[in-house]
């Protein structure tokens, strides 16, 4: 008797440590697929804001990056809402949750269309490198923490006038000052537009090595 009693003990005793590890696990895995998705959305983020900083969007490029970033931000906040009220869900407050949530999705879609868009432009070529001068009319460091700082340079190409707000590498942004003239050398990429790969004072100008 004393024997089954000890037995049912320890039994007991091992049901609860199994379920004390499966509950870690369980939390373990959770915590692995948000750290997963965190670091997905913040390299999808820096990607894109890198792209976006370096390529010359203009004309019909610009009009359709607009209507990118409207059609993805705008349909998953009238969606969610519309599909929550079909399936019976009828309370304000679902409602609003599920818009912000499609807010959320939708900004990820954005920047994900993105990197893949002008991720594809700079890395396929259309054209050869070439250069155009441009005039350095004002400088900006925004350090607000190491993996996203910028370092702007804003430029007006000396041919035509145009402005381009670029975001320039540590040591680009180093040897520039307000008022110089500089060398920027593009390559036009897949869909048209102009991508910067490198910009330096003439006086600094090298061999391109691509």
């Amino acid at each position: 008797m004393v024997k089954a009693v000890h037995d049912k003990s320890k039994k007991g005793s091992r049901r609860k440590k199994n379920a004390r590890q499966s509950k870690w696990r369980e939390r373990a895995k959770s915590l692995g697929r948000n750290l997963l998705f965190a670091v997905t959305c913040a390299a999808v983020y820096l990607s894109a804001d890198a792209l976006m900083g370096r390529t010359i969007l203009r004309g019909v490029n610009g009009d359709i990056l607009n209507f990118v970033m409207i059609l993805v931000m705008v349909l998953p906040i009238l969606m969610l809402p519309v599909r929550s009220w079909i399936m019976g869900v009828r309370d304000r407050s679902s409602l609003l949750l599920n818009a912000f949530i499609g807010w959320i999705a939708g900004v990820g879609l954005f920047y994900l269309s993105i990197t893949v868009w002008l991720g594809a432009n700079y890395l396929i070529p259309r054209s050869e490198p070439y250069e155009r001068k441009a005039v350095v009319y004002g400088m900006k460091a925004e350090q607000r923490y190491r993996q996203a700082a910028h370092n702007y340079v804003n430029l007006r190409f000396t041919d035509n006038g145009e402005w381009y707000r670029y975001d320039a590498d540590y040591d680009e942004y180093k040897s520039l000052q307000p008022g110089d003239t500089c060398i920027v050398t593009l390559r036009d990429g897949i869909w048209g537009c102009p991508a910067i790969r490198h910009l330096q004072p003439p006086e600094k100008k090298t061999s391109m090595v691509f």
